[in-house]
């Protein structure tokens, strides 16, 4: 960790409020010039980075919310540690975790905001959204446009999303309260002129 790195994050470790003020409903982790952190999202519409080492709260709340942050996912693009939140509102917002400001204009998800996913398809970083509409979006982060139509399937709110290879083809897994399980396939998403989704299985029930 450079000198100026070590000193920006330990400026940041000063803060005056530690602890969320409402129930915590996201959380994800990721490291941050070398540092192990968490970054968590509560029913108080603030975004709060931990240092997992020191258990401490690292710089003031992330704010800029509106709503109750359901969602939290985190991702690196060019070495730099990213948050990605979403909250009930229907706003996703990323964050940049080494300097605690925002790392883009928000992305309006046009619902509220029940799971956040990261996955990078190829060289190219994407961002996933389940919402109450029960549509799966997919997000260029940097940019804050949308890539494609959304997936739609599902009938109710996703609350769950997740990203793994299958078969070496990246896809997406999300769960909804219309007690299904739907597989997305990612791979057309690797070549930004092309974008191609389906399911590659049919919905999951649990018997």
């Amino acid at each position: 960790m450079s000198d100026g790195s070590r000193a920006d994050m330990t400026s940041r470790l000063r803060s005056t409020r530690t602890r969320h003020e409402r129930g915590i409903w996201s959380l994800a982790t990721a490291v941050v010039n070398g540092r192990p952190v968490a970054v968590t999202g509560s029913n108080d519409k603030t975004v709060r980075v931990w240092d997992l080492a020191d258990r401490i709260q690292i710089g003031e709340p992330l704010a800029g919310h509106t709503n109750e942050v359901r969602a939290a996912a985190t991702a690196v693009i060019d070495g730099h540690a990213l948050a990605v939140t979403g909250d009930f509102d229907g706003t996703v917002r990323v964050w940049d975790l080494a300097t605690g400001q925002p790392a883009g204009e928000p992305l309006e998800a046009h619902s509220e905001v029940g799971a956040v996913t990261t996955a990078v398809v190829g060289s190219r970083l994407v961002a996933l959204t389940g919402s109450g509409d029960g549509a799966v979006r997919i997000w260029d982060p940097v940019t804050g446009r949308p890539i494609g139509e959304p997936l739609k399937g599902h009938t109710g709110m996703v609350w769950g999303a997740a990203t793994a290879m299958v078969d070496g083809r990246p896809v997406a897994v999300t769960g909804s309260n219309d007690k299904t399980v739907r597989v997305w396939d990612l791979a057309g998403l690797a070549a930004p002129a092309r974008v191609e989704h389906r399911p590659v299985t049919g919905p999951a029930t649990g018997r």
